[in-house]
């Protein structure tokens, strides 16, 4: 098979991405060509993307292309970008495309696949302005029923597009996303007090890791640690929201001033990949009440590093946690202050979350992710 992946979203291919849709795209290009030096692979990247950077994707079976017009793509509209691109794949004979964020899939006529992590902007619309989510819903309506195979990384965003979209259920494959090993390797004090020392953090610290969006509920998390704050005031406890900063970053910025939690709540911004596993390691409990998640990679990969866990009861997150942690509603601040507190004063409670979820997230991993995607593409091949 000539098979061509989309890795635009790849923006640190030297390193690997942390966090998102490119550190999907990294780990399943990684261990695709890792396990499979037969088949042909035609990797595209964004011109902007240096080649030195590239060194670990190149091997014998890899075909490197640079779509040229990156650069111009803010002059540039989307129908006449779609049509290079499709251009661009169209010269190149591929058996199969795999777009690995759906709305990056330009018109397409043969076999391709694509990869919905959640569908966010269409369940939580009133985050997102009316022109984004009016271009996602024409999007949807034309790729969706386009392509061969929709791949998902939890039942719950299938039954969302089923339900939303109405896609046969056949054209949609659940494989999970993976858990890098690098996880459960076990951090140890030098190198938790080395990632406090780092990032300024005090002894005691709850975590939280992702965009820093509306979307994410910061909001309700600033408030249940302002009442938990209240609560346990003789312990100097500090919020620590570590990701990239949102497009609403300055309204987040101005609740953390009004709530009076200047000094207590650290914003370190994007975490390097291997600050994660003792970030995560020295935490008191990961805190991760969002308000919609296809799947929620931080959640296993908090689990792996021995934190216990606080999560939404919404969406694919009790499908992901299995029970290994504490679910909330996310729209409740009293629920989310509640089990904050709950692991405070039960520390039992929180070593038998750590002991549950670092055995439940052993079953993930990147090489069973790549090996059912690989079945996946072959199946669409041979279905001519």
């Amino acid at each position: 098979m000539r098979i061509g992946i989309d890795c635009r979203k790849i923006l640190n291919p030297s390193k690997g991405e942390a966090v998102g849709i490119g550190h999907y795209i990294y780990q399943l290009v990684r261990h695709l060509l890792k396990i499979n030096t037969t088949d042909q692979f035609v990797l595209f990247f964004d011109k902007s993307v240096e080649q030195r950077r590239l060194k670990k994707f190149k091997q014998d079976n890899v075909k490197i292309i640079f779509f040229p017009f990156s650069e111009y793509q803010n002059f540039v509209s989307r129908f006449y970008s779609d049509h290079l691109v499709s251009a661009i794949l169209q010269r190149e004979k591929l058996d199969l495309y795999h777009s690995p964020c759906f709305n990056t899939l330009p018109p397409y006529q043969k076999k391709s696949v694509i990869t919905v992590h959640d569908l966010t902007i269409f369940k939580c619309p009133e985050l997102f302005c009316k022109k984004e989510y009016l271009e996602a819903q024409k999007i949807a309506d034309i790729i969706l029923p386009q392509v061969n195979k929709i791949i998902v990384p939890s039942h719950a965003t299938k039954n969302d597009i089923i339900e939303m979209f109405s896609v046969n259920a056949q054209n949609i494959k659940v494989i999970s996303h993976g858990l890098d090993k690098r996880f459960f390797k076990k951090a140890t004090d030098e190198q938790i007090n080395a990632i406090k020392k780092k990032y300024s953090l005090q002894k005691k610290y709850i975590l939280f890791l992702g965009t820093l969006d509306l979307r994410k509920n910061i909001s309700g998390m600033l408030r249940a640690f302002k009442k938990f704050k209240e609560r346990t005031i003789k312990d100097n406890y500090q919020l620590v929201l570590a990701g990239n900063p949102g497009k609403n970053i300055e309204q987040i910025k101005k609740e953390i001033k009004q709530l009076n939690l200047t000094k207590q709540v650290i914003l370190p911004g994007y975490i390097e990949a291997e600050d994660l596993v003792p970030l995560f390691s020295g935490a008191v409990v990961f805190l991760f009440p969002t308000l919609y998640e296809g799947f929620g990679l931080p959640v296993i990969e908090a689990m792996a590093s021995n934190c216990p866990v606080i999560t939404s009861n919404t969406s694919a997150l009790p499908e992901i946690v299995d029970g290994k942690a504490l679910l909330v509603n996310p729209h409740s601040v009293s629920d989310i202050f509640k089990a904050l507190i709950k692991i405070i004063d039960y520390p039992q409670l929180a070593d038998d979350l750590r002991q549950a979820g670092k055995e439940w997230v052993k079953q993930f991993s990147w090489e069973e992710t790549v090996k059912e995607t690989l079945i996946l593409y072959k199946q669409v091949f041979s279905n001519k």
